[in-house]
């Protein structure tokens, strides 16, 4: 639908960036059976990690990503122009979480509170 958007609550603690690299980070994404798009949060809270960590493989190397600490319960809105984006209209598409880390430090992770379509 053209005005579709997405609403995502979610709290994180990921590693921070270390020496000015990020190694570890989540994100969301459209995936179609074949492609995995990454969509950005237009609205609220933002992606902070970006490049790609030498120890990051993963579907999230070298893909932005919630990094660090959310301090708490967050929304981000993912909206009709960035869904619009994925040029994936009129097909079935599931919505995909990644989180990417290495050995060396890790937070607790991601969680998800809710999702809610529009």
């Amino acid at each position: 639908h053209g005005s579709s958007s997405i609403d995502v609550t979610l709290s994180y603690d990921i590693e921070d960036s270390f020496s000015g690299e990020w190694f570890d980070r989540a994100n969301v994404a459209l995936f179609d059976g074949e492609r995995r798009i990454v969509i950005y949060p237009d609205e609220g809270n933002a992606y902070r990690a970006s490049g790609t960590g030498p120890f990051v493989d993963c579907p999230v190397s070298g893909e932005d990503g919630f990094a660090g600490s959310s301090n708490g319960t967050k929304l981000s809105r993912f909206s009709s122009i960035v869904l619009r984006a994925t040029n994936f209209t009129n097909k079935v598409v599931s919505l995909d979480f990644a989180y990417g880390t290495d050995m060396l430090s890790q937070g607790k992770g991601i969680s998800i509170q809710q999702i809610i379509l529009y």
